[in-house]
């Protein structure tokens, strides 16, 4: 069982979207869950409400994470909180872009970027160190707030490899494999001042 000296934070990123499926970059657009992220979705519920006892839902200002909560509260029935920097990051001019228009339109400033590591920003855009700082405040003032509760935090993968990486000192190097599976349920705790991590893909949700 969960422990009740520290704050605990649940993270699992949103259900599929269209643009998921597309293999097209969000970023900061607003888009919905697909039918398929929906059905993936609806199986999570259950698995979240027989793993702990939680005490709220916190979400992005994104409606693809507050669809996800709406979902999964069905079964937990918990109230649902926003917070913003909880965000995806900003890949400005290159959102709504694939990977492959980007190879095909500007493959330089590409590889630039992927071997900047923390300051990884796309054009008109934010860099990765911004994800992980305005993402920390958020979770220390989540654990300032509700000391002691267990929080399931709904976001983005960026936001989940800010934190995760930030927390473990990774640098986002090009040849590091990716430390977090997709779809997957991690446990971070704020204890004495500071995020530490639980266990990552602690349970696959598909």
């Amino acid at each position: 069982m969960i422990s009740d000296f520290k704050t605990w934070f649940g993270l699992i990123r949103h259900g599929k979207t269209q643009w998921n499926l597309d293999k097209r970059i969000q970023g900061s657009i607003d888009t919905n869950l697909c039918p398929e992220g929906i059905e993936q979705v609806e199986k999570w519920g259950k698995f979240l409400k027989n793993a702990e006892t939680w005490d709220r839902i916190v979400v992005s200002g994104l409606s693809r994470t507050w669809q996800t909560a709406e979902i999964i509260n069905k079964d937990l029935n918990l109230p649902i909180e926003k917070d913003i920097r909880l965000n995806e990051q900003d890949w400005g001019v290159w959102n709504g872009k694939t990977h492959q228009d980007l190879i095909l339109e500007q493959p330089k400033e590409l590889e630039r970027q992927m071997a900047s590591g923390w300051k990884f920003c796309p054009p008109g855009g934010e860099d990765r160190l911004t994800v992980w700082r305005r993402s920390l405040n958020a979770f220390h003032d989540m654990a300032v707030r509700r000391p002691g509760q267990k929080i399931l935090v709904v976001s983005h993968g960026g936001v989940l490899r800010a934190i995760i990486y930030g927390i473990l000192n990774r640098n986002f190097e090009t040849d590091e494999a990716s430390l977090i599976k997709p779809y997957h349920f991690h446990i971070l705790a704020w204890e004495n001042g500071e995020l530490g991590i639980e266990a990552i893909n602690a349970v696959s949700l598909d």
